[in-house]
């Protein structure tokens, strides 16, 4: 994390940075990792008025546990880990997300008024290669509704 520091990068590790316009505010909120830390939310869970919230976790399955559990509002979740399940054999589809809850496997997905982005990524784990699974670097633009 120092090397990112010394270019003004800030990770958040659950932490929250506000992005304020006006009378709006954009919750940028960072949690631990789901599998390997402690990740929790440091905001209310119910969202202010004029108040649009993106938390990004690594793995899928947290924003599944807080969907269950109706515990926080957030508007997009951003998250990873996944790697589009990295091998999809011809007539059997992919082998392994690696998560829980599968509909979080890749792409956007809608749950009630909160929205779940899973990148596939442009790395691997495990098997150096992937198979009918190209990478992706995903550009996301946020417009004002």
């Amino acid at each position: 994390y120092q090397e990112f520091s010394k270019y003004g990068i800030k990770f958040l590790l659950n932490q929250v940075t506000n992005v304020k316009r006006d009378q709006h505010n954009l919750c940028l909120i960072g949690t631990d990792d789901y599998w390997a830390g402690a990740p929790r939310l440091p905001v209310a869970s119910s969202k202010g008025k004029n108040e649009t919230r993106i938390i990004a976790s690594h793995n899928p399955d947290f924003f599944s546990d807080l969907l269950q559990n109706c515990s926080h509002e957030f508007d997009l979740g951003l998250a990873g880990h996944t790697h589009g399940g990295q091998i999809r054999l011809p007539l059997v589809g992919v082998t392994s997300y690696n998560i829980r809850d599968r509909r979080f496997g890749e792409g956007l997905v809608s749950s009630g008024s909160s929205y779940v982005y899973t990148s596939r990524g442009i790395g691997v784990v495990d098997i150096p290669m992937r198979i009918n699974c190209p990478p992706e670097a995903s550009i996301l633009t946020l417009k004002r509704a």
